[in-house]
């Protein structure tokens, strides 16, 4: 399956007659999947993540891993994990299309490591397992890093609706895919976000109850936030929506 383009911004419902049926190869058999508003932007990733292991196919990579990270800097932007100079500003509005729990370890803030994605494993044993594996190539970091540093961090799939005021998504323009690694403590706010969406907080929006988080147009806004107890502050993230997603908002038709 190729698809081009991707999700949307705020308002829009999905329309009746705005779906698209496209044969997807699988086990030797064909099946028939439904593009709609509702899952134009997951298939979209489904399908740059398969070409990228099939044209890796063999060399055992992690897309999780291998992927466009974004990360707060000490500004309180949003910027390229690899490329410190492409900034985005305090505020992104996305889709956050999937997610999924990793124990990771980034290095620390102005070591050797900043920006370094060290260890990214679905299972607890295989990220301590890949510290010690890591330990053992990087003697010098050892008084730095151990398995108690290693965090269950949400990795949320994100694809911009717009960088920097531009738009990322239209009928020509494949989507834009970055992959951030929320805190701790983001993890369990975007928990909340979801539940709220679910519960019909969001009906202000245009959006009804028992819609998932991923059918939505996400505003993500960075804020800094006082560490309880201390006069220390950190930067957290704030969830926002903005209302459903609709590929017709950006030209895409999905017919």
């Amino acid at each position: 399956m190729k698809t081009t383009g991707t999700e949307g911004q705020a308002a829009g419902q999905e329309t009746e007659g705005t779906t698209t049926e496209v044969a997807v190869q699988s086990a030797a058999e064909t099946a028939v999947v439904t593009v709609t508003n509702a899952n134009y932007i997951a298939l979209a990733i489904k399908n740059k993540q398969e070409d990228f292991l099939e044209a890796n196919e063999g060399l055992d990579l992690d897309y999780v891993r291998m992927g466009q990270y974004i990360k707060i800097n000490k500004k309180g932007n949003f910027q390229e994990a690899r490329d410190e100079s492409v900034t985005f500003g305090d505020v992104l509005d996305v889709v956050i299309a999937q997610a999924q729990k990793r124990y990771t370890l980034w290095g620390e803030e102005d070591s050797p490591e900043d920006g370094v994605l060290i260890v990214s494993e679905p299972i607890e044993e295989d990220a301590d397992r890949a510290l010690e594996e890591w330990l053992m190539q990087n003697p010098e970091a050892q008084e730095r890093y151990s398995t108690r540093d290693i965090q269950l961090r949400l990795t949320a799939f994100l694809v911009p609706v717009s960088l920097n005021g531009e738009p990322t998504l239209g009928p020509d323009q494949a989507p834009t895919v970055y992959l951030m690694s929320f805190p701790q403590g983001d993890t369990y706010g975007f928990g909340n976000y979801a539940m709220g969406l679910f519960d019909g907080k969001a009906k202000a929006a245009g959006v009804p109850a028992r819609t998932g988080a991923n059918k939505v147009v996400t505003r993500m806004r960075t804020e800094e936030r006082d560490r309880k107890g201390t006069k220390d502050t950190y930067l957290g993230l704030k969830f926002e929506c903005l209302g459903m997603f609709s590929a017709a908002d950006y030209g895409i038709e999905v017919e």
